[in-house]
This record gives C-alpha cells, structure tokens and sequence, in this order.
C-alpha cells in the first residue's frame, strides 16, 4: 500500500514538473514574440519620426522613445541607436541646448555600420552645433566630410547642399569673404534647379545669415521676411523664434533699433511658449542691448540679467561673454560702479578662453576706465593698449577682407537674385 502512495505521488510530481516546464517555456515564448514585436514597432517609430520634418515632430514622445531604447540596448541594431541620437540630437537643437546636440551626434556617428544617410544627417547636426558654439573650423571640416561623403555615395543633393551654406557662414565668420561668396554663389545655383523649396527652407535661412555675415544687410532682410512668410504658408512653423531672432539682428546690424526690439520680443515669447530656455537667453540678450543703444539702461540691465541668469553655466562661452560686458556697460548707466566691476572681473576671466570679435574689444576699454577709477594707471594704460592693439589688427585684417568682400560680391549679384526669387 506504501509503494502505491509512493508510486501515485511520483507520478503527480513528473505531471506537474511537465506542467510548469510547458508553462515556463510558454511564457518564455510569448514573451519573446512580444519583445521581438515591440522591438520591431519601436524601430519603425524612430524611423518614422527621423523621416519628418522638424514641425511635425513630438519630441516629448521620442524623449520617451529613446529612454525606452537607451535602457535597453542589447535588443538593437546600431541604425537604430544612430537613429535615436539624431533625434535626440535634433530635439536639443530645437531647445537651444546646443552643446548636448553636439554630443548627441557625436554619440550617433561612433556607431559602425550606419546608413549613409543617417550618417550625412548626423555630420549635419555636427556642424550646426559647432556653428552654434561658434566652432567655426571645426563646422568647414566637418562640412568637408559631407561633401567628400555625397560625391562618393551619389545620394540625394540636400546633404552637398547643407554642407555648402554651412562653408558659406564659417568661411564669412572666418574672415574667407572670397570663398563664402563663392559657396553662395554655389549654394543657390543648385538651389534653383530643386522644386521643393519646402524640402530647402532651413537652408535658405542659413542663406540669410550667410549674406549677414559677409555684410549684405539688404539681401539678408530681404531673404529673412520673405522665408517667415514662407513659414506661415508652409506651415513650417516649430523654429519661428530663431526666425525672428535672425530678422532682429540684421535691424540691430542696420540700427533700426525699433524694428529690432519688436522682433527680438516675438523671438522671446516664441521661446516661452515652448520653454526654450537658451533661445529665450539670446532673445533677452537681443533684447538688452537695443535698449543699451537707446540708453534705457534700466530695462536693459533687466534683459540682461535674465539672460545670464540661462547662460550661466551652459558652455556658450561668446554670447555669455557678450551678455557680461553689457552688464557691465548697464551697471555703469545705472552709476552702479561695483556692480559693474563685478561684471568686468567675470568678463576678464572668461575672456582669455574665448577668441573676442570687435564689440566684445570693448572690455578692454571698459576695464581701462575701470583700473583708472581705482588709480590704477598702469593697468588701465595696459587694458587700453590691448584694445588699440587688438582694434588696428582687427581692421587691418578687415581692409583686406573687405577688398575681397567687395570682389566676391560683383561676381555674385545673380546668385542673389536668384535666392531671393526662390523665397
């Protein structure tokens, strides 16, 4: 009778051992069909949102999307890493954060064995980031690579065409006036042979900059209301704020100063609206110094202050540097003479890192009146010769530039008709 027991028990056991081996094998099974199915969807997701324009992106759900990914990246191929960091990359730039869009695609471009065009894609997020940061040899290398890329792989011409105008606004930033006239000139003859001008909106505005920076106000105005038009029409509307910023700041370049703080304030509330902290910053700072060249020191102080406040710590070490000695220059309105000193002492430190242009010179001036407030006269005959010395080569390197400027543009009065028709 015990052996039966023995027997029954056994045989109940070896079932139910069966049963949960069948049931842990089950559920292994289906759970691997669900991960390789949510896998699959999340691939075509960040496919899907890396074909879109930048409009029509919701860059709360690929934030979402690349946390999910990012955890987990074993289940993966490296296209679609690349693919996340792009996004990433691109919903940084959206905010103005560009030092982590820089990092972000440099993170997409370690991956081996990535598309062409993601790849082209990821150079060009590169480069605008080190635009942005005022990197500015690094954006004509980088520029380089998408064009060597382009010719060897034959694909579609908007990546030659980016990397173009990217060399037309370093090479003018630079001082190339002669070559980024010529990179114009290249940019908008290809230009007019593409019929979705929708496809090239983002490149007719770098366009715009581009002929502000070698000194066409006329043509960089005009171009810039014609593309916010263009915009609207489109609805190609995500990134207005940096629209109006760039319209503000050829007003400012051509001292229309009313004009300028009008479109400086839409810059600043568009980036309100989608919590934008550091185009705000650029919008404020905008902001502070069209009221600094009206004298309306009090207002500007308040600007500026706001956009140091967002500056402060973010690695944008020019505009930061911009923002503290027009502080300063407000203090010094106000008659607040300490605080203004403050505001030099930062600016000083911060500059021997950074390579100034001509307005940021007048830190020298400003430390030269300081040193001799303080009857320190032989550091304020040292400030003030740094910035005769650093001015008369300035200048010097603009007469001869400007030579060559004047040169370049006999030869490129059609190209910007043409870029103009375009808009």
């Amino acid at each position: 009778m015990g052996r039966l027991r023995h027997l029954y028990l056994d045989f109940w056991f070896v079932l139910v051992v069966s049963w949960i081996k069948r049931g842990v094998i089950l559920y292994t099974f289906m759970c691997l069909t669900i991960e390789a199915r949510t896998v699959e969807q999340m691939k075509e997701t960040i496919a899907f949102y890396v074909s879109l324009s930048d409009d029509r992106r919701d860059y709360q759900e690929i934030s979402s999307l690349a946390r999910e990914v990012l955890s987990v990246t074993s289940l993966y191929d490296n296209e679609t890493l690349a693919q996340v960091y792009l996004l990433l990359a691109y919903r940084s730039e959206n905010i103005g954060d560009f030092s982590k869009a820089y990092q972000f695609a440099n993170r997409g471009l370690s991956f081996n064995d990535i598309s062409i065009d993601v790849k082209l894609m990821l150079l060009l997020r590169a480069a605008q980031s080190n635009y942005n940061r005022g990197k500015y040899q690094q954006v004509l290398s980088i520029a380089d690579s998408i064009l060597t890329l382009s010719q060897k792989h034959d694909v579609i011409p908007k990546y030659a065409i980016h990397a173009t105008t990217f060399k037309a606004m370093a090479n003018a930033l630079l001082g190339n006036y002669e070559r980024g006239m010529q990179d114009l000139s290249v940019v908008t003859n290809k230009l007019e042979l593409e019929n979705e001008y929708a496809e090239y909106i983002d490149v007719m505005e770098t366009l715009a900059v581009a002929n502000s920076y070698l000194g066409d106000y006329q043509t960089a105005l005009q171009l810039q209301e014609k593309l916010i038009n263009l915009r609207y029409k489109l609805g190609r509307t995500a990134n207005l704020e940096q629209s109006f910023y760039n319209l503000a700041n050829v007003y400012e370049q051509l001292e229309r100063f009313d004009d300028a703080y009008t479109w400086y304030l839409e810059s600043k509330n568009k980036a309100q609206e989608k919590n934008a902290d550091i185009r705000l910053a650029f919008a404020e700072l905008g902001i502070g110094k069209v009221l600094l060249a009206q004298q309306q020191f009090q207002q500007a102080h308040e600007a500026l202050e706001k956009a140091e406040r967002i500056f402060k710590g973010q690695n944008l070490n020019k505009p930061y540097l911009t923002t503290l000695i027009n502080l300063a220059k407000a203090s010094l309105g106000l008659d607040k003479k300490k605080r203004a000193y403050r505001f030099l002492a930062q600016a000083m430190t911060l500059a021997e890192m950074t390579n100034l242009t001509i307005p940021q010179l007048d830190l020298y001036k400003l430390l030269a009146k300081m040193y001799n407030d303080k009857q320190q006269y032989a550091l304020a005959f040292q400030a003030l010769n740094e910035f005769n010395s650093r001015k008369e080569k300035f200048y010097k390197h603009e007469l001869a530039t400007l030579l060559k400027q004047e040169k370049a543009r006999m030869i490129t009065d059609e190209s910007r008709k043409i870029a103009l028709n375009m808009a």
